[in-house]
């Protein structure tokens, strides 16, 4: 992990200094969107992605933001692999404040056409991979302090997207009635076409404490 010296931006009404937010599937797209964002509201990052050398390309350019940076490989649809990255968060940062959850996209296909294997890939990476994250990273949270999650959707235009995405939301309010007891909140993005600043925005939003009293929503872009 580097900490480069430089300066962050606290001008925004959100503060995140202090806290620490692990983003998934944050080499690029839409997760390197929103830990840019976090990381420039003062967040330390810990990331991951599945590509080994994006990760160490992403970590490059995260560090300009003048926080602490940790750029892991992984496939969070894999329960070893979800456990080695919160077991490196917890020992570097010593803290977890906020998890973001990014599906990759899903395979294109009507119901006719999505092929078994492809539909069973959507399923670990947009179903079991926000499962298995949220509920081992609660499991920390609820040792320490609390925290946040925001899982983002995939498009639901394809058949196995919009199966997935059904899943998320349903999931979204479940965990956050079950957490609520720890002070965990937990909202989920419909991001559509949303841009990914937007998107990466309304995350931000979602993590400070303006939002505190938002929980088991999906909040729909447009």
């Amino acid at each position: 992990m580097r900490r480069p010296a430089g300066s962050v931006d606290r001008g925004s009404a959100v503060d995140l200094s202090g806290k620490t937010a692990l983003v998934t599937n944050a080499a690029s797209g839409v997760g390197l969107t929103c830990a840019h964002h976090l990381a420039a509201l003062g967040a330390g990052i810990v990331f991951c992605d599945i590509d080994a050398e994006a990760v160490e390309r992403a970590e490059s350019e995260l560090e300009m933001h003048g926080v602490p940076v940790y750029g892991l490989p992984a496939d969070v649809a894999r329960t070893r692999d979800v456990e080695a990255l919160l077991g490196e968060t917890m020992r570097v940062f010593g803290r977890l404040d906020v998890v973001v959850v990014v599906a990759p996209a899903a395979p294109a296909g009507t119901v006719l056409e999505v092929g078994d294997a492809d539909f069973d890939r959507a399923v670990a990476s947009t179903v079991r991979a926000p499962f298995l994250v949220c509920q081992r990273a609660a499991r920390v949270m609820n040792a320490t302090q609390g925290g946040t999650f925001v899982l983002i959707g995939s498009d639901p235009g394809p058949f196995a997207g919009a199966v997935a995405a059904g899943a998320v939301h349903h999931m979204t309010t479940a965990m956050a009635r079950d957490l609520a007891g720890a002070g965990i909140r937990v909202n989920a993005i419909a991001a559509g076409n949303a841009a990914p600043e937007t998107i990466a925005a309304t995350v931000a939003y979602l993590a400070g404490d303006s939002a505190a009293a938002i929980t088991g929503s999906v909040i729909t872009l447009n």
